[in-house]
């Protein structure tokens, strides 16, 4: 019952919000119908922090065809899947400490103020009861500060090595194309992990300065920084084979000179080029070259589960991201059988293969979930009885050593 009230609820909303009478009401009654709607909105997501959690638990997010918890809350909430990994470790949070959970049940905080609440309890615990009689009045910003200031505090009455595993479980790197064009990156690592790395990435980047001055340049030293972390990641004089790298360009762009409309000009895992900065990789040995009009991929066959590089290099041009509806994950994506199965005699051509994420490839090996369809109209089929996350992660682990036994052998 208590779900049905809720639906009903929420068809009421959606009701006002398309009424024709919103488009009748002045200034002072717009200012009273937005905050009616402003606390719809923050009570809408303290019940997602209170709920988000207890399917986590009881990985039903699997049962309606996500592969992940994040993936799951990104699509019902409209939100990227780094926002969504946001709220549910705010939530997990959140629904453990008694202070945030009263506030949730209060509807009294929004998204935003709930990850900062989160954060700030999670470095210092008992901020939360600093924080909470701030959140009716101050700004975010000030809410923001803050926190940060509790949070160093906290920082500075913890042992080194506390601070040190505290890093290390939230290390990362990441990069997006920038969209003033190029490439912008940040990571995050231990100081004592760095500190094996900054030297030598420090006395490449002062030879480089050294000799790009006497040559009259003036540029900053973090140029040089970064142009010998390049030159030491593109393994130039180490004598280690490089990886390669996957140009796809259309030949009516390499022969215009640009990339004009449909027209395509890209490095996998990048993004858009120009076909200038292409043409200039056409001269790396490490490169991959797939023209959008040379030979028609889908007559290249084999009998053995390993692709035929063309093959391979036609599936990464044609499924950029993981083909299950709705997903948008480019991540990590691994070649599928989808058809028919190879262990079934499927064959390992263009027309038997799609690209899928981990996470959707476990559904699909483990959670009897099926894939239908073809390129722009691929169908994620549900099983009879879907599973949870946790079945399948059991599945996923028993299979593992059953393989890893065989290839041992008796």
């Amino acid at each position: 019952m208590f779900v049905e009230e809720l639906e009903a609820a929420v068809a009421g909303v959606r009701r006002l919000l398309a009424s024709r009478h919103l488009e009748s009401v002045d200034g002072d009654e717009a200012r009273r119908v937005a905050g009616c709607f402003a606390e719809v909105e923050r009570l809408g997501a303290s019940g997602v922090a209170l709920m988000a959690p207890r399917v986590v638990a009881a990985g039903s997010y699997a049962k309606v065809g996500h592969g992940t918890a994040a993936e799951w809350l990104g699509s019902i909430a409209g939100t990227s899947p780094a926002a969504a990994r946001r709220c549910l470790k705010a939530a997990t949070s959140a629904v453990e400490c008694t202070e945030m959970r009263r506030a949730l049940k209060g509807g009294e905080v929004s998204a935003s103020q709930l990850e900062i609440l989160a954060s700030a309890e999670a470095a210092a615990p008992g901020a939360v009861r600093r924080l909470m009689p701030m959140v009716a009045d101050a700004s975010l910003r000030e809410l923001a500060d803050e926190a940060a200031r509790l949070r160093a505090i906290a920082r500075g009455s913890q042992g080194a090595r506390a601070r040190r595993d505290r890093v290390h479980r939230f290390r990362h790197l990441s990069w997006r194309q920038d969209p003033g064009g190029g490439v912008r990156g940040e990571f995050l690592c231990d100081e004592v992990a760095w500190a094996r790395v900054a030297p030598g990435l420090d006395q490449r980047a002062a030879q480089l300065r050294r000799d790009a001055h006497r040559a009259g340049s003036t540029e900053s030293f973090g140029a040089y920084r970064l142009d010998a972390w390049l030159d030491i990641m593109g393994g130039h004089g180490s004598g280690k084979a490089r990886p390669h790298t996957l140009l796809l360009v259309d030949a009516d762009s390499l022969r215009r000179g640009r990339t004009g409309p449909g027209g395509t000009c890209e490095v996998d895992g990048i993004g858009p080029v120009s076909v200038d900065a292409a043409r200039e990789l056409i001269g790396e040995g490490s490169l991959q070259i797939l023209v959008r009009d040379g030979v028609d991929i889908r007559t290249v066959t084999k009998t053995s589960r390993a692709i035929p590089q063309r093959v391979e290099m036609a599936l990464v041009v044609r499924d950029r991201v993981c083909v299950v509806p709705g997903c948008g994950e480019v991540a990590g994506l691994q070649a599928d059988h989808c058809d028919v199965d190879y262990g079934k005699g499927g064959p390992t051509e263009l027309d038997n293969l799609a690209r899928l994420c981990v996470p959707h490839h476990d559904l699909k090996t483990h959670g009897g979930w099926k894939l239908k369809g073809g390129p722009g109209k691929w169908a994620w089929i549900a099983p009879a009885r879907p599973r949870s996350a946790g079945y399948i992660a059991r599945a996923r682990r028993l299979a593992a050593i059953k393989g890893k036994a065989q290839r041992s052998g008796p």
